[in-house]
């Protein structure tokens, strides 16, 4: 009888234990999913506190431990990399072969700007598992990124440091020029992330990395490969038209550009194309007052900007174009290109950041690729101010590493300055203008950039306009003037590659009034 006691007793407390297992189990699933669900529909701090439920019912929920993990790197602070950094050890403690966990501490060390261990995380996860994209196209990035930096950065030198040296006992450091590590890097580059996407064809970095690649290269026609093959992916996809419209407007093919960028626009969020459409970012602040003060008499109420649709936008674009003989504005196209560059090499699609959002992507599509780029170590560039670089986050101050780069742009008669943050990407730094210098790197508002210095553009037929004999005659007809404009043009100075070819001339005539509103076009070809 006391054996059968026993027995049962063992039986009661086996089966107890093995039903509460299992609840807590089914309780931390259950508010997981819950918690997984409302990514990205709730702010970012109901969805940490969703997931510390899971972790109060289970505090060995692993993925629960990863996706707080990645919320907090949202955040951009110093003090959420930290929590972030603590909550991914947590989920690598738990499961230290996990792909994903390992994939994302690259991600957490780039962000904190230790970009060399960084590389050297994703080379580790990329032996243990070969298979992983993402981890090859993080490989792929820093090397990107090199090239990028080495190919316009000089440094001074002490020449006993240098091997090779001619005169390693010189007193004097020895200007040296980077460019020549610069074709290395790109050729790793360009193998990683072709490796990458070849693992994973959905990856967009990969696309977005290796597009870089080809227009820093000179390759446009790779770019609209690639574009081809992204919107394969993903048809339709918006970026992927931007970046077809940028490779074949490159490459001279205008009016195939012109159809990409005008799908890409219909196909474009409100607020992207409403960025897209207006002329806050390229017309003088004089231009929009009188923009808004007509905008404001043409409709009710008050305008906070100029409407994507407006009149006096499409007149302005109309003033803007240099060429009326073709069927697209140049410089409208000029900036749709800007805006495509910016998306190319600006974004970070996997971190949902937008290139036409960054300092760099605001800087090129109001100013354009500047007339030289230049990027120092930081202790080229004096002894103080990038030792130690602050920058503010949402309030809180991140001292930057030492081994970040300046990266300076140089336009006609100002320079602006970027510093790399390791987060995203590039931020101002410093701007010098003539006549008014700040070299500190304190940080400058990007207004004082936009709206202290006028948008420019390069007028496309600059080289190619030619002047004529010609004469201009008016003759009355009743009412009305009749003019005639003839043009001496030397046949023996026409030429042609192929000796059988006819020579097309094209002429017009084309009348706005003071709005910029058309009342004439006739264009003629002869």
């Amino acid at each position: 009888m006391r054996q059968i006691q026993v027995y049962v007793f063992a039986l009661i407390v086996w089966s107890w234990t093995e039903s509460g297992a299992m609840t807590t189990k089914e309780k931390a699933d259950s508010l997981y999913r819950a918690a997984l669900e409302q990514v990205g529909q709730a702010p970012v701090q109901e969805s940490l506190t969703a997931f510390r439920r899971v972790l109060k019912a289970d505090w060995n929920y692993a993925p629960a431990h990863f996706e707080m993990a990645k919320l907090y790197m949202s955040l951009k602070t110093p003090l959420n990399r930290q929590s972030a950094g603590e909550a991914l050890q947590e989920a690598l403690r738990l499961d230290p072969e996990n792909v994903d966990y390992q994939v994302l501490l690259g991600q957490l060390m780039w962000d904190q700007g230790a970009w060399l261990e960084a590389k050297r995380q994703y080379e580790k996860v990329g032996k243990t598992h070969p298979e992983s994209a993402k981890a090859a196209c993080g490989v792929g990035y820093y090397y990107l990124q090199e090239f990028l930096r080495e190919r316009n950065m000089v440094s001074a030198e002490m020449p006993s440091k240098m091997a090779g040296a001619v005169n390693p006992d010189a007193e004097e450091p020895v200007l040296v020029k980077w460019n020549r590590f610069a074709e290395k890097d790109w050729e790793k580059a360009i193998s990683h992330l072709e490796r990458s996407l070849a693992l994973d064809p959905r990856l967009r970095d990969a696309y977005y990395h290796l597009g870089v690649a080809c227009m820093e290269s000179g390759q446009p026609e790779g770019l609209t490969r690639l574009a081809e093959q992204l919107l394969n992916q993903y048809p339709g996809d918006k970026d992927a038209l931007l970046f077809c419209g940028l490779g074949h407007q490159t490459a001279g093919s205008y009016q195939k550009a012109y159809e990409f960028y005008t799908e890409a626009l219909q196909r474009m969020p409100p607020e992207e194309r409403a960025m897209m459409e207006s002329v806050d970012w390229i017309a003088t602040e004089k231009e929009q007052r009188q923009m808004l003060q007509a905008e404001r008499q043409r409709v009710s109420g008050d305008s906070t900007g100029v409407q994507a649709d407006s009149p006096k936008r499409d007149g302005f674009w109309r003033g803007q174009d240099p060429l009326f003989l073709t069927e697209f504005n140049e410089n409208r196209m000029e900036h749709y290109s800007r805006v495509a560059y910016a998306n190319l090499h600006f974004s970070q699609p996997s971190r949902r950041i937008a290139g036409w959002r960054t300092d760099k992507g605001k800087t090129y599509i109001r100013f354009g690729r500047p007339l030289h780029q230049g990027s120092k170590r930081p202790e080229e560039e004096g002894p103080d101010p990038l030792k130690v670089v602050e920058k503010a986050y949402g309030g809180e101050t991140e001292l930057a590493q030492t081994h970040f780069f300046i990266e300076t742009w140089t336009y006609e008669g100002f320079q602006l300055k970027f510093v790399g943050d390791g987060l995203d990407g590039w931020s101002f730094a410093a701007a010098e203008k003539a006549g008014n210098k700040e070299t500190n790197f304190s940080g400058v508002s990007p207004e004082y950039v936009f709206r202290g210095t006028s948008p420019r553009y390069v007028d496309p037929y600059q080289e190619k306009k030619y002047s004529m004999p010609h004469q201009v005659a008016a003759f009355r007809q009743g009412d009305s003037i009749r003019v005639e404009f003839s043009y001496a043009i030397p046949k023996g100075r026409l030429r042609t590659s192929d000796s059988d070819s006819l020579v097309d001339l094209e002429d017009g005539v084309f009348l706005f009034d003071e709005r910029w509103k058309e009342v004439y076009r006739d264009p003629k070809r002869f």
